[in-house]
């Protein structure tokens, strides 16, 4: 596993994770994978309106994916060379509000 973007300390990870979010856009989920580009090695906070699968790439598929409950928020962090993240549903749809950390 590549340590090239990791944080230096644990006190500086705290720093990251509670920093001010700041809006990037949202995804627009459905039982069809629909994906983001945001910026490369990205800190993330994604909070889903409806039960998500998030999957850093180009196409989700609820199998590989995390789950992320409704209205939970979950931290991504990217590693150098990823810039898209995706997100399908198993049902319904699901409006994927994305935050940068920092």
């Amino acid at each position: 596993m590549s340590t090239a973007n990791r944080l230096s300390s644990e006190r500086n990870l705290l720093f990251a994770l509670n920093g001010r979010p700041t809006y990037v856009n949202s995804i627009s989920a459905s039982t069809t994978s629909a994906n983001l580009t945001v910026g490369d090695g990205a800190l993330l906070l994604i909070q889903p309106s409806a039960d998500v699968f998030i999957h850093v790439g180009s196409t989700a598929v609820a199998a590989s994916s995390v789950k992320v409950a409704a209205d939970e928020k979950f931290y991504l962090m990217l590693r150098k060379g990823e810039t898209t993240i995706s997100a399908i549903t198993a049902s319904g749809t699901s409006t994927v509000k994305v935050f940068t950390l920092g």
